[in-house]
């Protein structure tokens, strides 16, 4: 949620207040156990330092933290580089048949039954409209590059397109710090003590 008063919080709570709060969801979800939950398309262009390590907790470097590192995006309202939505899914709402894997299935239209009419048109929603928004990072050349595409799009040529400068965005930054604040230095070290890595193939 862009909402960050939510320390404390389950996903499930936040939705519920956000549910609350925002005339648009509070729609959706009564018409629907599916609602639509627009991407925003974050870059790689590089922050400075001080920047990226704007509040973060001792014992912690920023540059692993995509949600850290990677500042800047395409721009609320552009639609082409943010694509259509993702799809979040009241299971306790639908029929335990429509779980059985087909190929018309994916994570942007779990269910035709249910969300958006079986339509992908309606899958693009625009951030201004939505409190639950998905973060898409790039990251890395390496961690880009790494990732298999069956589509052979993983160029460095490519990659350099993703250099997107419209706009800074650090409302998800408050994170680390209260997750740290939630478990406890060690044990958040030790949970995400491998964050940022490439593994060996």
């Amino acid at each position: 949620s862009e909402n960050h008063e939510s320390s404390g919080m389950t996903v499930l709570q936040g939705i519920r207040k956000a549910e609350k709060e925002n005339e648009f969801l509070a729609n959706e979800l009564s018409n629907s156990p599916c609602v639509a939950m627009p991407r925003l398309a974050f870059g790689v262009k590089e922050s400075r330092m001080e920047e990226i390590q704007n509040r973060v907790p001792f014992g912690f470097d920023g540059e692993n933290f995509q949600t850290l590192r990677w500042r800047w995006h395409a721009g609320t309202g552009m639609k082409k580089v943010n694509k259509i939505s993702k799809s979040l899914l009241d299971v306790s709402r639908v029929e335990s048949e429509l779980f059985v894997p087909t190929k018309e299935v994916m994570v942007h239209l779990p269910s035709k039954t249910h969300c958006h009419g079986g339509k992908e048109e309606h899958l693009w929603v625009l951030n201004l409209l939505s409190p639950i928004v998905v973060h898409h990072y790039a990251g890395s050349w390496e961690q880009w590059s790494h990732r298999k595409d069956t589509r052979n799009r993983r160029t460095r040529e490519n990659y350099e397109k993703l250099m997107y400068d419209k706009q800074s965005d650090d409302r998800i930054r408050p994170w680390l710090q209260e997750f740290v604040s939630e478990v406890g230095l060690w044990q958040a070290r030790g949970l995400l003590r491998d964050v940022g890595e490439v593994p060996d193939v």
